[in-house]
């Protein structure tokens, strides 16, 4: 489906930080001019639960955060069907 337009706002929103655990630090994540994002997604066995949203959540907001600061997001997210034969 066509992506919605999001509007250009004035200014940049802040850069992603996250911890990396081999230095044990706080690290800017700096993805070039493309990000690409490749997220395991849900597995829904039984009903649904926070735990889902929370999946579709943190990762809406790592992909909006990068267009925010100007980035061409390539983002992919699996579901997992346990019942496909």
């Amino acid at each position: 489906w066509a992506a919605p337009n999001i509007p250009v706002l004035s200014g940049r929103g802040p850069q992603l930080r996250l911890y990396d655990s081999a230095d044990r630090q706080v690290r800017p994540v700096a993805p070039g001019p493309t990000a690409t994002m490749y997220v395991c997604g849900i597995t829904p066995y039984d009903a649904t639960h926070l735990g889902h949203a929370a999946t579709y959540l943190t990762f809406d907001l790592v992909h909006r955060l990068w267009l925010d600061g100007g980035h061409d997001v390539h983002y992919v997210q699996n579901i997992t069907d346990v019942d496909d034969p």
